[in-house]
C-alpha cells in the first residue's frame, strides 16, 4: 500500500469514528483529512512556497488553500465539512470564481471524503468537472491514482494526464461494453492462437469462454454480470409460495442464483423486479431523477443521472430525458441506493439477497 493509500485509509477510519465531528467542523476536515492528503501529494503544508492558507487574492476573496509551484499559482483547493453538498451550484460557483478571476486553470473542491477537480475555463458548466472521486466508496488504489494527478510533481502536466485518461476511458468503453465482454475478447484471441497451432481441434465458444473465466478468477478479476441476460421465466404467479417455486425451478435448471434488491418506501410502496437494473432505475425514478442528479454521485467521471449521453455503450440507460448510469455491480447499486437514502433522509428499507421479495 502506498503512502497516499495509507493516508486515505486512515481518513476512512477517522470518518467512521468521528463522522458527526467532521460534519459540523470545516476546520476539523481541513486539518484532519485534507492537509495530510496534500502533504502526501507533495504540497508541503508548512512551506509558503508550496501552500498558502487563507490568503486574500486580488479580488478580496479568500480561498482555503492556494497551491504554488515555481512562484506560480497552480491550484486552488476549497474545503467544506461533510454536511455540505459539493455539487450545490452556490458551493461550486464559489470556488470557480476563485480560480477564474486569478486565471488558474484548475481547482479542487473537497470535503475530505469526496474530491472534485474542475477545469475553470470550460465554457459549458456541465463540462467543467474533470473527475470526481469518493474514496470512502471506491477502490483506494484507483482513488489514489486519480488523486495523484494533482500532486506537486504532476501539476505541470495535468492537462496531458487528463487527456490521456479521457482517451483511455473512451477507448476502453468503446472496446468493452460490459464486464461480460472481457472473457469473450480474450476467448477470441485464445481461439486464434489455438487454431494456428491445432487447426483440427474443435472447441466451442462456450468451452473457450468458460475456460477463460476460470483462469481469470485466479487473478481476482471481478466482472459485472448483466442481470438482463438471464431472467426468471415470465410466468403468472398466483402467490408467494408459487413464486418461490418458480425461482427454485429456475435455479435447479442450472442457472446461477443472483442477488436481488427490494426497496420499500414509507407509506407501503415497494419496488422489486426480477432484474436489479430495473429495480435500481425505477427506485431512482420514484425518488426523483432531478433530486438524485443534484447529489453529484459519479462513476467513471459520469454523474449517476445525466442530461446527456456519455458514449459509454450499455453503461447508461435512457429513461425519459435522463441517462442513468447502470454499469455497476449489484452490490454497488445497493450501496448507491443506501447513500441516496442517507443523504436525502428518505427512510427507505433496502434489502439485498437471493430470496428478497
Amino acid at each position: 500500500m502506498t503512502e497516499l493509500e495509507e493516508t486515505l485509509n486512515k481518513n476512512i477510519e477517522l470518518i467512521n469514528k468521528h463522522r458527526s465531528y467532521y460534519s459540523g467542523s470545516e476546520q476539523a476536515v481541513r486539518t484532519g483529512l485534507i492537509e495530510p492528503v496534500l502533504n502526501c501529494l507533495g504540497w508541503k503544508m508548512s512551506d509558503p512556497d508550496y501552500v498558502r492558507m487563507n490568503e486574500r487574492n486580488k479580488d478580496g476573496n479568500i480561498p482555503d488553500y492556494t497551491l504554488f509551484k515555481s512562484n506560480k499559482k497552480k491550484l486552488v483547493v476549497e474545503a467544506k465539512n461533510l454536511s455540505i453538498e459539493l455539487m450545490d451550484p452556490s458551493v461550486f460557483e464559489q470556488v470557480v470564481k476563485y480560480t477564474y478571476n486569478e486565471g488558474i486553470r484548475f481547482g479542487v473542491l473537497t470535503n475530505g471524503i469526496r474530491w472534485l477537480l474542475f477545469s475553470t475555463f470550460q465554457p459549458n458548466p456541465e463540462d467543467r468537472i474533470v473527475w470526481h472521486i469518493d474514496f470512502e466508496n471506491e477502490n483506494l488504489e484507483s482513488s489514489s491514482r486519480i488523486l495523484s494527478s494533482i500532486s506537486f510533481d504532476n501539476t505541470d502536466r495535468l492537462e496531458t494526464l487528463i487527456q490521456k485518461s479521457e482517451v483511455l476511458e473512451k477507448s476502453w468503453n468503446n472496446m468493452i461494453s460490459s464486464g461480460n465482454s472481457i472473457p469473450e475478447i480474450i476467448a477470441q484471441k485464445l481461439f486464434a492462437s489455438i487454431k494456428a497451432q491445432h487447426p483440427n481441434l474443435l472447441l466451442t465458444n462456450e468451452e473457450l469462454v468458460s475456460f477463460v473465466k476460470g483462469k481469470l478468477e485466479n487473478y481476482s478479476v471481478d466482472f459485472i454480470e448483466e442481470e438482463e441476460e438471464k431472467e426468471v421465466p415470465k410466468q403468472k404467479i398466483q402467490n408467494k409460495e408459487e413464486g418461490l417455486t418458480v425461482i427454485q425451478n429456475y435455479i435447479d435448471s442450472g442457472n446461477k442464483p443472483r442477488e436481488k434488491i427490494s426497496v420499500a418506501f414509507p407509506g407501503g410502496k415497494r419496488i422489486f423486479f426480477w432484474t436489479v437494473k430495473e429495480t435500481f432505475v425505477k427506485t431512482l425514478e420514484h425518488i426523483g431523477f432531478e433530486d438524485v442528479q443534484k447529489l453529484g454521485i459519479y462513476f467513471a467521471g459520469i454523474n449517476l443521472v445525466s442530461d446527456k449521453f456519455a458514449n459509454l455503450g450499455t453503461r447508461q440507460s435512457l429513461e425519459g430525458n435522463k441517462y442513468i448510469y447502470v454499469g455497476i455491480s449489484t452490490r454497488d447499486k445497493y450501496n448507491t441506493l443506501n447513500e441516496i437514502n442517507q443523504r436525502l433522509r428518505l427512510n427507505l428499507d433496502i434489502q439485498i439477497g437471493i430470496n428478497v421479495r
